[in-house]
């Protein structure tokens, strides 16, 4: 493609922020070739101009606007509220432009202004049954109240009326006189004087009740009864694992040996074991020593055990410095990195001044709202982006 006309390059419909264009640095002054990106060229546009005489090139977009090519107003060829279309969706309005719907709502409120709504409502009683009063309305529908029941409040009544009346003459101040009535051995009668008689029972290990008199016979043994006996205890048979405990005047007992869920003797076993327990050294010194290395792994020997292997780290475990991780970190020590390959600048980098024209380089870019800064102040190879804030 060297020494190729721009004219006679494909073309394609749509630039990418990657793309790549070509363009002339400092035309007026030293100008040098260079690129730059379809997004950083997009970026640094900040003043596109105004139109002051002839028209756009081509007709809007349809159900486009651009605040700059309108003229709202009411003389002929500007817009107005008559030329906006409005869509009801919930079919209340029947206008199709703003003009026409404001006109309507107007309508509308209006006709409500014109309401009288501080109307007086009359209400008197009306026909009455015997469970019903109907009450009255001078300019609405009549209501007609029901009697109060279980579950509903309500009107009164006749038949609890008459309920009422009845109750009221009925005497609640009337004494009744209880007297004892015929006895047996496990009931006795309460005789009332104006109602039923009850008769209570003997109570029993669910119900309280009477003293029967089988129980009070019960009582009187049991108080003649000798409770201060004394009984002695004395041992018996032992073996290795069981004892007997001997009474004087009631059956014996014999402990057994104690186990893992229950206490109980101490066994003749588990006597020797503590005897034997008691005779080991516990307080014995263990020595540890470096043994046998491998590449990954490193014996420690125990002077009175098992020895140990310890073996290299890996991703999820920790471990030993193998002898190949030992070589990558010396190789990764001595290792030096390319500008670009292995590393890339940071935020903040500052390229140093340029030495020759023809060479790409790192630039430095600045910006502001006034005038370039001096030459004397700057990285040779500086750009300057001027924007309007």
């Amino acid at each position: 493609m060297a020494d190729q006309k721009v004219t006679a390059l494909g073309a394609i419909a749509a630039a990418t922020v990657d793309d790549l264009l070509y363009l002339i640095e400092d035309p007026l002054g030293v100008p040098l070739s260079k690129k730059i990106t379809f997004d950083n060229f997009q970026k640094s546009i900040t003043d596109v101009g105004n139109i002051t005489t002839g028209t756009w090139g081509g007709a809007f977009p349809a159900d486009s606007i651009d605040a700059d090519a309108l003229n709202w107003g009411t003389g002929v060829g500007e817009i107005s509220a008559v030329d906006v279309p409005i869509a009801d969706g919930g079919g209340i309005i029947a206008a199709t432009d703003v003009e026409a719907a404001l006109q309507e709502n107007r309508t509308a409120i209006d006709l409500n202004t014109l309401k009288d709504t501080n109307v007086s409502t009359d209400l008197s009683a009306g026909a009455r049954t015997a469970t019903t009063i109907k009450v009255d309305s001078s300019d609405g529908t009549d209501a007609t109240l029901v009697e109060a029941d279980t579950t509903n409040a309500g009107i009164l009544g006749s038949d609890k009326w008459d309920e009422i009346v009845a109750n009221s003459l009925k005497d609640t101040n009337v004494s009744t006189d209880l007297s004892l009535g015929d006895l047996a051995a496990t009931t006795m009668n309460v005789n009332s004087s104006d109602g039923t008689n009850a008769t209570l029972i003997e109570a029993d290990t669910t119900n309280a009740g009477l003293l029967g008199s089988d129980k009070w016979d019960e009582i009187v043994a049991n108080t003649l009864k000798n409770t201060n006996v004394t009984t002695d205890l004395s041992l018996g048979a032992i073996t290795a694992t069981t004892m007997v405990v001997a009474s004087s005047d009631g059956t014996d007992a014999t402990l057994i040996e104690a186990d893992t869920d229950d206490a109980g003797l101490l066994g003749a076993d588990k006597w020797d074991e503590i005897v034997a327990n008691t005779l080991k050294d516990t307080n014995v010194s263990t020595d540890l020593s470096a043994g046998t290395r491998a590449p990954t792994t490193i014996d420690v020997n125990s002077s009175d055990g098992t020895n140990a292997t310890l073996v290299e780290a890996d991703t999820t475990n920790a471990g030993i410095l193998g002898s190949d991780k030992w070589d990558e970190i010396v190789a990764n020590t001595a290792a030096k990195h390319t500008q670009n390959t292995d590393t890339a600048l940071g935020s903040g980098c500052v390229a140093a001044d340029h030495g020759t024209a023809a060479t790409d380089q790192v630039i430095n870019v600045c910006y502001g709202t006034g005038e370039p800064p001096t030459a004397n102040t700057t990285t040779i190879g500086t750009l300057f982006v001027k924007y309007t804030a």
